[in-house]
């Protein structure tokens, strides 16, 4: 399996190894470098919204176990492994048989081929 920097990686690769010969995939956008901000004081932050709460907050990131700030080359290094994994798993899907698609209406996942949701069932399944 791919380093698995998320859970996606990991749920593709056993999706695959589970048989299935079509994964799509929905709200992939994986645009967490759009977040990103470095202040004065040098501190990475990312940017933390959810759907259920109007606050934003600008969170610092640290590495993991250590309690100390991360560097951004780190966290560039993160999403490095994440988008390679997905190029790692297009290739494993092709070897095994079986086909990704990313039908995410944003995404910077440029390793999968792309499908419009009202596309899918277009798709034949042989």
């Amino acid at each position: 399996m791919p380093f698995a920097i998320n859970v996606l990686i990991a749920a593709i690769f056993l999706a695959i190894n589970l048989g299935y010969k079509q994964i799509f995939l929905f709200g992939a956008d994986h645009s967490w470098h759009e977040e990103i901000s470095v202040g004065f004081d040098n501190i990475l932050r990312i940017k933390q919204e959810h759907f259920y709460d109007q606050r934003e907050a600008h969170v610092p990131v640290y590495k993991a176990g250590h309690g100390e700030p991360s560097r951004i080359y780190e966290f560039f290094k993160c999403l490095f492994y994440a988008f390679k994994g997905y190029i790692l798993l297009e290739e494993y899907a092709i070897q095994r048989g079986a086909k990704i698609y990313n039908a995410s209406s944003k995404s910077y996942i440029d390793a999968f081929e792309r499908i419009a949701v009202a596309d899918i069932k277009s798709i034949d399944d042989h």
